[in-house]
C-alpha cells in the first residue's frame, strides 16, 4: 500500500497495527484514532506438513534466514510499509502461534462468525 499513498492514490485513516508504521509516521493508529486497544497486527510465518523431516526443517529456516537478513529484501519490505522483525526458530515461531489462536478464536466468536 505504501506505494499507493506515498503516490497520493490512497490516503490512509488510520495503522491497523499496535503501532504507528515508522514509515508513516503522521499517520495514527486505530487504537489512537478510534477504538482504544485495537491491534490488529499482521504477521507472516512459513508452515510445514506435520512429519516433515527435522533436516528439512532446518534447511528451510536456514535459507529463510539467510533471505530475511539480506539488505535488498529488508529495504524492499520496507519500502512496501512492512517491517520485519527478526526470525524466530520454530519453537518461538510455535509458541507464537499458541499465543495467537485464543486471541483470534475470541474475535471471531466476537464478531458472531459462524465459521465451520
Amino acid at each position: 500500500m505504501l506505494p499507493l499513498i506515498t503516490g497520493g492514490k490512497i490516503r490512509p485513516l488510520a495503522a491497523a497495527g499496535a503501532k504507528r508504521l515508522p514509515q508513516l509516521p503522521d499517520i495514527p493508529t486505530v487504537a489512537e484514532a478510534a477504538l482504544p486497544g485495537f491491534d490488529v497486527t499482521p504477521w507472516i510465518a512459513v508452515a510445514t506438513p506435520h512429519g516433515t523431516p527435522a533436516e528439512a526443517i532446518k534447511t528451510l529456516n536456514s535459507e529463510i534466514y539467510t533471505v530475511m537478513g539480506d539488505s535488498k529484501v529488508k529495504g524492499a519490505m520496507v519500502d512496501l510499509a512492512c517491517n520485519p522483525v527478526p526470525t524466530m526458530s520454530t519453537s518461538e515461531v510455535a509458541a507464537f502461534i499458541r499465543k495467537e489462536i485464543p486471541i483470534w478464536a475470541q474475535r471471531v466468536r466476537d464478531a458472531h462468525l459462524d465459521v465451520q
